[in-house]
């Protein structure tokens, strides 16, 4: 008697081991391809699964808040800002038992909506030549004089950025011919009253300033030896975080509160002459 409940007791084991080593693993996910935007990108990927579970990525831009698992779960994934105008892509391998599942990822860059080299007039540049003032196209470059004593001009302000209270980048490149007075760009610039500027001098100095009701006040003032005569400034804006950088250094961050209006321009001080090589605007 003893034997035969011992045989059946060995006979449900052997069954029962049967059923799991022949139990078939699913692994599927909701997304096959997800789409993200070039900045804040955030998304759910929700993988089903009768099992242990890992998932990989070759990009360190792609981030997921679990990479192992089991069961059913919606892992959330991010993606860091893309600055650039280029999509990228990437793929994550999900691996469970001896099923696999690949997900693309694919990431927007941003769009250029302005881009000037300067190589003719198209764009409808001031042009003005006096002694002491002069604003010309020639040889790709456009050459803006101020020999004036005392003062500081705007310069080709134009309504450049629609959506001036969301997330861009400007980008533009200069070389002094002479002078050591401040040079540098308006943005967020609704008029000659309401504006913000990025300045910078061929010693190394800069300066960020918001113009209000015509009263200015210096967010930041300081130095950078990434400064020098040859420069290309670029002011990033995601939201109200802003980042400055001079030839490719970061030389400061801070918040834009609130945004005056559209127009971008230079902005030109008394007694230097400089010559600019591009102005390029990307919206994110």
């Amino acid at each position: 008697m003893k034997n035969k409940i011992h045989l059946f007791i060995f006979g449900i084991f052997i069954l029962f081991s049967c059923k799991n080593e022949n139990e078939v693993v699913i692994l599927t996910t909701a997304e096959d391809v997800i789409s993200f935007s070039a900045i804040d990108a955030s998304s759910i990927l929700s993988i089903t699964s009768n099992s242990d579970w890992h998932i990989t990525c070759d990009e360190n831009w792609c981030h997921f808040s679990d990479s192992v698992g089991n069961g059913n779960v919606s892992l959330v994934l991010l993606c860091d800002n893309n600055l650039t105008i280029t999509e990228r892509e990437t793929v994550l391998r999900i691996k469970a038992g001896d099923q696999s599942k690949s997900v693309v990822v694919k990431q927007k860059g941003g769009i250029v909506i302005f881009d000037e080299n300067f190589v003719d007039n198209t764009n409808n540049w001031m042009l003005k030549s006096t002694d002491t003032l002069e604003y010309r196209i020639a040889d790709d470059f456009y050459v803006l004089k101020n020999l004036t004593q005392l003062g500081a001009y705007f310069v080709g302000t134009k309504s450049l950025i629609p959506e001036y209270y969301g997330s861009y980048q400007i980008s533009l490149r200069y070389v002094y011919i002479s002078g050591y007075n401040p040079f540098g760009f308006t943005f967020a610039n609704k008029n000659s009253e309401n504006l913000y500027r990025f300045l910078a001098t061929p010693t190394g100095s800069y300066s960020f300033t918001k113009r209000e009701e015509n009263v200015n006040t210096n967010f930041i003032s300081s130095n950078s030896s990434a400064i020098g005569s040859d420069n290309t400034l670029r002011l990033i804006k995601i939201g109200t975080h802003c980042e400055m950088f001079v030839n490719d250094t970061l030389i400061n961050t801070f918040e834009l509160p609130t945004a005056f209006g559209s127009y971008v321009g230079f902005y030109l001080c008394a007694q230097t002459e400089v010559k600019v090589d591009f102005l390029n605007i990307i919206k994110f």
